[in-house]
């Protein structure tokens, strides 16, 4: 029997032995109090858990782990191009230091297709750093703009959920539209 004839006699066999395709880290959007802003890289996008560890007398095989509440302060690097973009520029300046968002910082990575393959959600996030590249008049360098994001929690929803994914990637794009729109800057 070759491999065609076992994949119509065992789909389900089939499905198991696909091998999905990795998703990309180079496609991404990220949206901040319901505005799509453009970075060129992001870091620092992590979830971790602290323990204490535990002797006890008599049970020399092993430690016991107790989880206990986080002291880490949790930090994600957002990184960009300086240039003047208008309402862009106008809005990031409106984040002043240690101010919380008013709703949470989405990330969404997508595929080729430009449909969502990961999100996360940074929750009571605030911008607690913004740093420049070195000025080098000896270099043609683009001037980077750090924006260094203090959160509380990173959430990340089940793969099963992206097409709730593309649901709010739709809503938000159709929001700022109106926005864009309301306020005459729509070209």
């Amino acid at each position: 029997m070759n491999i065609f004839e076992s994949a119509i006699e065992n789909p389900i066999q089939s499905l198991m032995n696909k091998h999905p395709q990795p998703t990309t880290a180079y496609n991404f959007t990220v949206y901040i109090n319901h505005m799509s802003f453009g970075f060129t890289k992001i870091s620092g996008l992590q979830r971790q858990a602290e323990s204490d560890t535990i002797l006890v007398g008599g049970i020399n095989d092993r430690v016991i782990s107790l989880k206990k509440q986080n002291s880490a302060q949790n930090v994600a690097t957002f990184s960009r191009g300086v240039g003047n973009r208008g309402l862009v520029s106008y809005l990031m300046g409106c984040f002043e230091l240690g101010e919380y968002y008013h709703g949470d910082v989405i990330v969404m990575v997508k595929n080729g297709s430009r449909n969502i393959n990961k999100m996360f959600f940074l929750e009571g996030a605030y911008v607690s750093k913004v740093s420049y590249s070195d000025l080098d008049a000896s270099s043609n360098q683009v001037l980077i703009e750090t924006f260094e994001v203090v959160y509380e929690k990173m959430t990340s929803p089940n793969e099963a959920l992206t097409g709730m994914a593309d649901m709010a990637n739709t809503a938000v794009s159709t929001a700022s539209s109106a926005i864009t729109q309301s306020m005459g800057l729509d070209g």
